[in-house]
């Protein structure tokens, strides 16, 4: 006779909730292989490389970012347990300690930096948000986090600790969109580095706009972007000599909304003529959240004297972000203690994270960065659709454990 045995079951193949990958495999798609593969071919990157080529590699030190692996010990064991999952991928090689750490040590870390802006130009258009205001969608945002290394790998700034050994830092300047909240270039350096010097490296579309902080001096590179039509905006340090060439008069309703002066000046030392001179415009500001009095010079003389201070305020978005990566991804334990390594392992990390913020508006639902992240983290072998459990996880979770009948045949004796 026939007998009805019900079990839950997964119907991976009958429903959508479902996929037959797991998450990392669909998180790997976001790769564009074909690119990747042209980046690998341009740097050499598989040269004399017999099993763990750079997919291999990429695979692996993603594995660590999204499962915050601390060691290379913990990263070879985790992807130990789920080789098996990651074959039709063609991740068949499992990495030991040593050729993870040689990998590091050896492959070039601009694979990585270009394979970031590869999928940055793919995906971009689901990044950037129409919403914005006209401003924002012209701005741009430029700061510098330092990330703490565990010995003096690369020279830190300050002075030399009482007690202890003095720890290097690489300083990672990175320039963001305001609409996509990304970052659209990134400069990494020591931490001793001067900030100045990273301005000649950027080149904006006319009518763009440029905060960064007072760090970042360089009069000559000031004057670059107003010839080439790019507004920009800082704070006023002190060093900074400049003369006076007219004081604008400033309205009640700005004085109310807290603008104190708004003035025309030239920035540079008159005595030495071959000082670098910038014509600029010099905007006080007293922000009452903070009781502080704030100094901005900006190229810009037709912007509202209070529009130039609500344009630097809004340079907080990119502390946001470095804090958003920080919290989120791998960047205090390294795996390895050379240069190389440690650059390679920052690109990962913001690769982890693009793809994360890509996955964040493709749900088409407000759904933070932070819960998207764990989600990943505690499902990441799973067998689900990773966006359709993140529009809808309850109902995720009722299709798994809906019942259905499977057949066993059984002899009648």
């Amino acid at each position: 006779m026939v007998i009805l045995v019900y079990h839950n079951v997964i119907t991976m193949g009958k429903n959508a909730f479902f996929s037959g990958q797991p998450i990392f495999s669909q998180l790997l798609k976001f790769i564009p292989r074909d690119k990747f593969s042209a980046i690998v071919k341009k740097y050499n990157g598989d040269r004399y490389v017999k099993k763990f080529d750079s997919f291999h590699h990429l695979s692996s030190m993603l594995y660590a970012q999204y499962e915050n692996c601390h060691s290379l010990r913990e990263t070879v064991i985790g992807m130990l347990g789920c080789m098996d999952k990651l074959v039709h991928l063609g991740l068949i090689h499992q990495p030991k300690r040593s050729t993870l750490a040689e990998a590091n040590m050896r492959r070039d870390p601009k694979i990585f930096e270009e394979l970031y802006f590869a999928i940055l130009a793919k995906h971009h258009h689901f990044l950037t948000d129409s919403r914005h205001a006209f401003l924002d969608r012209r701005l741009y945002i430029l700061d510098a986090t330092v990330v703490t290394l565990f010995k003096n790998i690369l020279p830190a700034a300050g002075c030399n600790p009482k007690e202890g050994n003095r720890k290097g830092g690489l300083k990672v300047h990175t320039l963001l969109s305001a609409a996509s909240d990304v970052p659209e270039m990134v400069v990494m350096n020591a931490a001793a580095s001067r900030d100045g010097n990273v301005l000649k490296d950027i080149h904006l579309p006319k009518k763009s706009i440029i905060v960064f902080d007072k760090g970042y001096v360089n009069f000559d590179q000031f004057n670059r972007f107003t010839k080439e039509e790019v507004t920009w905006v800082t704070r006023k340090t002190t060093s900074w000599v400049y003369e006076l060439k007219l004081e604008k008069e400033v309205s009640e309703d700005l004085k109310s909304n807290g603008v104190i002066s708004d003035k025309e000046i030239i920035l540079g030392n008159t005595v030495n003529r071959k000082q670098t001179r910038v014509k600029a415009r010099m905007v006080t500001y007293f922000d009452e959240k903070t009781g502080r009095e704030f100094e901005f010079v900006t190229n810009n003389l037709k912007l509202s004297a209070l529009t130039i201070a609500q344009l630097y305020e809004k340079r907080w978005q990119v502390e946001l972000v470095f804090k958003r990566i920080k919290q989120n991804r791998q960047l205090y334990n390294f795996l390895g203690d050379n240069e190389n390594a440690i650059r390679i392992q920052v690109w990962v990390a913001l690769i982890a994270d693009l793809i994360t913020k890509i996955v964040q508006c493709k749900i088409g639902k407000k759904t933070c960065y932070s819960q998207i992240a764990t989600i990943i983290r505690l499902h990441f072998m799973s067998y689900f659709n990773l966006f359709e459990f993140l529009r809808n996880p309850q109902k995720v979770y009722k299709s798994k454990t809906t019942r259905e009948p499977e057949f066993n045949l059984f002899s009648s004796a």
